[in-house]
């Protein structure tokens, strides 16, 4: 359990329900919340009573297992599974701001469906640290706000995206699904071609530097698919790609409370100006006058 009460914590938003567990088909929550830490500032060890997923959302520190030190940043996901001890410490010279939840699964997931994921929350995992690699962040962001305003059908919310977060976590541990490309040039094939790279796209929007990240990813020729793309679609792929990120930068600042600075980082913006740039492009408004208008839903609670 996390205390709040001590100096040094910027904030602290919890929802506690180890007396009275919330129970969802599959799955019951124990814990759900976010804490932001000023440097130096620490978690003592404590043996966790459940699994623990935990989102590095910005700064750096170190997530203790056992004894062993497991050093964290930005968009590191990290998993403490049951019944092992786990300690947290902010960076001596940084702050860390994270979120999380504490689940378990109940007789409710002794169905086929839930194999894939209790396989894989075990207490005796030895994996425990990856970076985001499947979109978690939003479920994340998506649950504290809707803990925050608990409108109307929240608890129906809060089970679908506590479900995407476990789902996403586990594949943010695997390997990456690539899309298997038949390399012919029939209509149903271009047409499979289209669907596979926007699809690529979506799904990596987080990964994606530059165009020739897909081409190698699918094994195709860039210049192939860049005329293919553009073809088909009345926009190049670079166009798509920036309307995607945007759509993504939307969803950070609306529910994250990220600074653009952080945003931009997520986006692997070359600088703070490019993606303000890009935004303003799409958006006709700046991001500093689009977190303006939107503050009091930018920050449901101070």
């Amino acid at each position: 359990m996390k205390d709040s009460t001590q100096y040094g914590v910027k904030f602290h938003f919890d929802n506690q329900f180890n007396l009275c567990p919330e129970k969802f088909t599959g799955i019951t929550l124990y814990q759900f919340g976010e804490l932001y830490f000023e440097s130096n500032m620490e978690v003592p060890p404590h043996k966790q009573w459940c699994h623990e997923i935990s989102y590095i959302i910005s700064g750096r520190g170190v997530f203790q297992l056992d004894g062993v030190d497991y050093i964290v940043g930005e968009g590191d996901l990290f998993i403490s599974p049951l019944n092992r001890t786990h300690s947290i410490k902010a960076a001596k010279d940084s702050t860390l701001r994270f979120t999380y939840v504490g689940f378990n699964f109940n007789e409710d997931s002794n169905t086929e469906d839930y194999s894939f994921l209790k396989s894989f929350y075990q207490p005796h995992m030895k994996e425990l640290c990856t970076k985001d690699k499947s979109g978690v962040l939003f479920p994340f962001f998506r649950s504290l706000e809707e803990f925050y305003r608990k409108h109307i059908g929240f608890h129906m919310m809060v089970e679908s995206y506590i479900k995407q977060i476990l789902i996403l976590t586990r594949r943010s541990f695997g390997e990456k699904e690539i899309p298997t490309l038949q390399h012919d040039i029939t209509s149903t094939s271009v047409g499979n071609t289209i669907y596979s790279i926007i699809r690529y796209i979506d799904d990596n929007i987080f990964d994606i530097h530059m165009v020739s990240d897909i081409s190698s990813a699918l094994t195709y020729n860039q210049s192939y698919i860049s005329n293919l793309f553009k073809k088909k679609m009345g926009m190049t792929m670079q166009q798509y790609i920036n309307s995607k990120r945007i759509e993504k930068a939307l969803e950070l600042l609306r529910y994250g409370k990220l600074s653009i600075t952080q945003v931009s980082n997520q986006l692997n913006y070359s600088s703070v100006q490019s993606f303000c740039r890009a935004f303003s492009r799409i958006m006709n408004i700046s991001p500093t006058q689009y977190v303006k208008q939107h503050k009091s839903e930018l920050n449901p609670i101070e």
